[in-house]
């Protein structure tokens, strides 16, 4: 009896944690506030699209896929749409006949890594093992996949030991990483770093981004957002100033790759976000968070209604009332629209308008 319900508790262990190390394996986009949990109906909709519209896309934009490529982004649609089952059983089939492509391996790591989550005591473990030999099959195919080793990486950080997790084997594969990647090893090394509470470590990888990663945005967001939490809002500002400096131009955030566009999109954000917290900078942050709300933004960033708080609270600081009072009117009527359902957000939003 014993030894069975050992067997319970272990296999809802990994369920729990699994969600952390399929979802949060990239080291910078690992935060509270960044991967955004206030996004709005419209949001949602915008990247949960349904495989058939993902297919009249390609069809609209007159771009002929390889039947492969088709086939994998219908089976990335229905994951986003949370139809496990079917895209499962489409990647299962690509494994067959294109097994050498290491974003189906990933692609079947991330979806049973997903199914892991949902799945009964009895049947987690086994998807929970899936996930992980996929991101490792990913690699072994394409030992330079970067994605393959940041998701065995969140895998072998997150998951309890009896499940596969270890740290030591997320640093070995970070450090493997490191010699493919200086900037994402280096990167995956701070995330591990900050999950230990490593002290020293910690200042020398941040010392080591700030000196020779200092023009990516993703070295600088992570930087910033480290100093941020450390209550060190003037380092913090200097950081993600620098990653938001390469896009001064509102047209020059399009040419980015969308790591680093997601990246430059954050440290927008964080730059009025911290200039709140500080008190200081608040020109600069309300710069950057208009320049925020005007974006086309990436997936799992904080909603533009959290942005346009924060605006309000700048304005605040800035003593324009006058900018922040409208603001928070017009916010209010949206968050009581119906398919608007963050109370937080608008708690925080009544209260304000009540202190002006």
């Amino acid at each position: 009896m014993f030894n069975w319900i050992k067997v319970i508790v272990t296999t809802f262990t990994i369920i729990l944690v699994l969600l952390f190390a399929v979802l949060f394996s990239s080291p910078v986009f690992a935060a509270a506030e960044v991967l955004s949990t206030t996004m709005t109906a419209e949001e949602k909709q915008r990247y949960n699209i349904d495989s058939e519209v993902e297919t009249e896309s390609v069809a609209a934009s007159g771009a002929k896929q390889p039947r492969e490529l088709e086939q994998l982004t219908q089976a990335k649609a229905l994951m986003n749409n949370n139809r496990l089952e079917q895209a499962n059983e489409i990647l299962k089939t690509l494994l067959d006949t294109h097994g050498t492509n290491p974003e189906v391996h990933y692609t079947y790591a991330m979806v049973n890594g997903y199914l892991a989550q949902q799945a009964s005591i009895f049947t987690a473990g086994k998807y929970a093992q899936i996930s992980k030999n996929g991101f490792i099959a990913s690699i072994e195919v394409d030992p330079k996949y970067v994605k393959g080793y940041e998701g065995l990486i969140g895998f072998y950080l997150n998951a309890p030991a009896i499940a596969g997790g270890s740290t030591k084997k997320a640093i070995n594969t970070a450090q493997k990483l490191q010699q493919i990647s200086p900037l994402h090893g280096t990167l995956n090394l701070f995330n591990i770093a900050q999950n230990e509470g490593e002290d020293e470590q910690l200042a020398a990888l941040a010392s080591k981004l700030e000196k020779e990663f200092s023009h990516s945005a993703q070295a600088q967001f992570a930087l910033g957002f480290y100093y941020q939490g450390l209550g060190e809002y003037e380092a913090a500002f200097r950081a993600f100033k620098q990653a938001v400096k390469p896009t001064l131009r509102a047209s020059a955030i399009d040419t980015l790759q969308q790591d680093e566009r997601k990246a430059v999109q954050s440290a927008m954000y964080q730059l009025g976000r911290n200039a709140v917290f500080s008190e200081a900078h608040i020109d600069e942050g309300i710069v950057a968070m208009n320049q925020y709300l005007q974006q086309e933004l990436e997936n799992e960033l904080p909603s533009k209604t959290w942005g346009q708080y924060r605006l309000s609270q700048l304005y605040v600081l800035n003593k324009e009332d006058n900018k922040a009072k409208p603001l928070l009117v017009e916010l209010q009527a949206t968050l009581q629209q119906p398919e608007y359902k963050d109370k937080e957000l608008s708690h925080l939003v009544s209260k304000s308008l009540k202190q002006l």
